[in-house]
């Protein structure tokens, strides 16, 4: 299976969604069992999505997964390994769609110039 080659909502299913449905398991159980489970059942999760080289597919996961990176970061505010295996993966959402941003800026500016 090519990844670049499928629609972005795809995309997402098939990079991200594996990583993040274990999240949304542990946090269906109620805030109780998220601060009671072991920071590595969180952070194996979490430090996969710096794996993933699809910019949009991670900047869309971040973003539809919000609830749940919240709920995260509420609850598990105490564990610090935690707290930085979830900002390394927003700063890497953040980083890469600025990276997008910046080319089609640059993409919009000649094309303003070629006018």
């Amino acid at each position: 299976m090519v990844i670049t080659e499928l629609p972005a909502d795809q995309a997402l299913e098939k990079l991200c969604l594996p990583f993040v449905t274990p999240l949304q398991e542990i946090i269906s159980h109620g805030p109780e069992v998220l601060e009671k489970k072991p920071a590595r059942e969180l952070t194996v999760h979490t430090d996969r999505l710096a794996y993933v080289n699809q910019p949009q597919a991670v900047a869309d996961a971040i973003q539809r997964l919000w609830p749940i990176v919240k709920a995260i970061f509420d609850v598990r505010a105490w564990d610090m390994r935690t707290m930085e295996s979830l900002c390394r993966a927003c700063k890497y959402a953040v980083s890469l769609l600025s990276c997008i941003l910046t080319s089609f800026t640059r993409e919009l500016q000649k094309t303003r110039y070629e006018r």
